[in-house]
């Protein structure tokens, strides 16, 4: 909990959310900004402490190897929000640029579970 109190953006997996035994809207006392919580092929869940909105997974077909997809999903979240010059407190107050943000990090960990090992990550052209 020492941690969370110290960050703007908390991403967790659905596991790791259930771990804290909080309800959505106690993370936010701690300090974290955005609570963002990945469930690999459904998709996930993006809060703030103005609104909320599920994100959409990209086609997991041909899955063949997740691990790294959570690390993925995290740099495209972060390549997002650098590509619209904003910063995660700018994105917590704006439903969009949080919106397209998530997105884009959902299309990024889709690109890393068709093949194994760590690879390269996607150029925008491939996305």
């Amino acid at each position: 909990r020492d941690l969370v109190q110290n960050t703007d953006l908390l991403i967790l997996n659905k596991y790791e959310f259930e771990c804290f035994k909080l309800k959505e809207e106690e993370f936010f006392l701690l300090g974290p900004k955005v609570l963002i919580i990945t469930d690999g092929e459904n998709g996930g869940k993006c809060y703030t402490e103005n609104f909320s909105f599920d994100y959409l997974p990209t086609d997991f077909s041909g899955t063949k190897y997740t691990t790294g997809a959570g690390d993925w999903f995290h740099a495209g979240l972060i390549s997002s929000l650098i590509q619209q010059d904003k910063n995660i407190i700018e994105a917590s107050e704006n439903e969009k640029i949080l919106k397209d943000a998530t997105n884009f990090a959902s299309k990024v960990a889709g690109r890393k579970v068709l093949f194994h090992g760590s690879g390269n990550g996607p150029t925008l052209d491939m996305l």
